[in-house]
């Protein structure tokens, strides 16, 4: 009876775990999506399997598998939320749907994504809210908006911030010299003069939860708060109490139970009770997101996982983070989209060794192309050198009319019929040394860039 009655226990522990255990990905589950050459400037997430990609200065959207589902055609596109995002086009601002239909017309100078079913927009530089139809909710009339957050957004008027509702009510006065977002129902405000200056925490009816005695705070996540003094951070806790001591030089906020911290110029991460769970070794990192963070050392950047073990190896020139179980990575100018198979779904997809492998074989005929064009380069120099020498060794050409003047004690004599040569001839041997140095800089810029690649 006693097995019987642990059952359910144990399978609802199983349920619990599940999710967890996909976001534990290994270096198997990294795969590679197969689909046309991404030859982007830029790439980043757009949205649930949507890329932004940037050709020539103009934005556009694809598909995990490179299909175009936005013209190239703006000059930003934001983030997909609630179906539509932001596009820039001829200095304007509106919304369009992930299939490019504008949805809001472009009759703003700036705005922001869709959160909470508003959206920031400004105009004139006054700040308003539109709904999703892109009727005004709330009137363009302040100097600052944030996003709204928790049911509330930051706005601010003459210097001054305080909060409003969704319906743009003012719920908390414009009294504050900064404010933050409301975050696990608190939100960090100051107020400076010449005499004091404070921080605190407030929450939802403005009155103060924490005061504070620190120069500079981060909102709360994850039950922490980053806090600074003296140059040295840490975090507070929700009561205001020190939870992990002031001693690194930089701190970002909690993501999946791990933060970045940084001391010395080298970053890693720590958990909510401040064990070390990555060692500081990195010189930059992204946040967690689905198990993985990317990851960067001597200018190569891969993944690592909760427990600080490489799971993408460093790589790459560029990365962005994963969203939704996909990632993108740049190699040798191209980017490409690898996914989590844990997490993500992938129709057509390669192994990440079999990518590698190509990536090598890649690596390979660029460097082939650099020293053929080292070898071009020499041969070009080698011949301006000939060229030199046979000119400076070629009679009369250089210290025959010094020699003369030398031997006879005074100037050479000059034909009527040909004209007086007092100095070498600029139009042919003073043009290559020219050229030759030239081409020096050419040379060094070719042996650099193979140099790099052998490495």
């Amino acid at each position: 009876m006693k097995k019987a009655a642990l059952v359910p226990v144990i399978t609802l522990c199983m349920l619990l775990l599940c999710p967890l255990a996909a976001l534990g990905a290994q270096p198997e589950d990294i795969i590679v999506l197969s689909g046309p050459e991404l030859d982007y400037f830029d790439v980043y997430p757009a949205g649930p399997e949507l890329l932004a990609v940037n050709k020539d200065d103009k934005i556009g959207i694809i598909d995990i598998y490179g299909h175009v589902t936005v013209p190239l055609e703006y000059d930003y596109i934001g983030y997909f939320n609630e179906g539509l995002a932001v596009v820039k086009k001829d200095d304007k601002c509106g919304f369009a749907d992930t299939s490019g239909n504008i949805v809001i017309p472009l009759e703003y100078d700036y705005a922001y994504d869709f959160n909470e079913g508003l959206a920031m927009v400004s105009k004139d530089e006054l700040c308003g809210f539109i709904d999703i139809s892109g009727a005004v909710v709330v009137p363009l009339e302040y100097d600052y908006a944030d996003d709204f957050k928790e049911g509330l957004a930051v706005v601010g008027r003459d210097g001054k911030r305080g909060y409003i509702d969704a319906r743009g009510k003012i719920v908390i006065p414009l009294e504050y010299d900064w404010a933050f977002s409301f975050s696990q129902g608190l939100a960090a405000v100051r107020k400076w003069s010449a005499e004091v200056e404070e921080w605190s925490f407030i929450d939802k009816r403005g009155q103060t939860a924490i005061a504070l005695d620190y120069d500079w705070v981060f909102s709360f996540k994850e039950g922490l708060a980053g806090v600074e003094m003296d140059g040295k951070w840490g975090y507070i806790d929700t009561r205001g109490r020190l939870a992990i001591p002031l001693e690194y030089d930089m701190v970002l906020n909690f993501n999946e139970g791990l933060a970045c911290v940084e001391k010395d110029g080298l970053k890693g991460f720590i958990d909510t009770r401040g064990r070390i769970a990555a060692p500081l070794e990195y010189d930059w990192t992204g946040d967690f997101n689905e198990g993985l963070a990317a990851v960067e050392k001597s200018g190569k950047w891969g993944f690592i996982d909760a427990g600080g073990k490489t799971i993408v190896p460093l790589i790459f020139d560029d990365v962005n983070n994963f969203s939704e179980g996909y990632a993108v990575v740049k190699k040798l100018d191209r980017w490409a989209v690898i996914a989590n198979a844990a997490v993500a779904k992938a129709d057509n997809f390669i192994s990440f060794e079999a990518y590698r492998e190509g990536l090598e074989e890649a690596s390979l005929a660029y460097i082939a192309e650099l020293e053929e064009a080292l070898a071009e380069a020499k041969a070009g120099l080698a011949v301006a050198e000939a060229a030199l020498a046979a000119m400076d060794s070629a009679p009369g050409a250089t210290g025959a009319p010094e020699a003369a003047e030398n031997a006879a004690g005074q100037p050479p004599a000059v034909s009527a019929h040909e004209p007086a040569k007092t100095e070498r001839d600029d139009t042919g041997s003073t043009a290559l040394p020219l050229a030759i140095a030239g081409i020096i800089p050419v040379l060094a810029i070719v042996i650099i860039l193979v140099g790099r690649k052998r490495r």
